[in-house]
């Protein structure tokens, strides 16, 4: 019979309070993440278009959600998680050419991939709201 004490501080088995993720285990989670918001997002945007097309008092409904803080803050985000996603792919795919699997290759590809990701969610907001006036 297989008895345990629990007079130890210590977890019975390893959970990720213990253990700190490395960058790239980060990255992949918040690449599937960011698939999941886009899915998301793309069904919205499509609705967006259907109600465009068939039911004028609904899409004006819905200008006026995107028009408020909390839409203007959902579609930063879906921004962001497409431009992270199309910048993660890209990594992705230098990975399956066979490149940038070294440490240290690695963990500047995770910086690359945040920052191109944050500079083009930039530029597009700073376009959008230049030219909206």
């Amino acid at each position: 019979m297989l008895v345990m004490t629990t007079d130890s501080k210590r977890p019975l088995s390893p959970h990720l309070q213990v253990y700190r993720l490395p960058m790239t285990a980060l990255m992949s989670i918040s690449h599937r993440a960011s698939g999941a918001v886009l899915v998301v997002g793309t069904v919205m945007a499509g609705l967006w278009l259907i109600t465009a097309a068939f039911a004028p008092a609904y899409f004006d409904m819905i200008m006026a959600l995107a028009n408020t803080p909390i839409g203007t803050i959902v579609m930063f985000g879906f921004s962001f998680a497409l431009y992270y996603h199309m910048c993660n792919g890209i990594r992705h795919m230098f990975w399956d050419l066979g490149f940038l699997f070294k440490l240290k290759n690695a963990a500047i590809a995770n910086w690359v991939v945040l920052l191109s990701a944050a500079a083009l969610t930039s530029m597009t907001w700073w376009c959008a709201c230049a030219w909206q006036g």
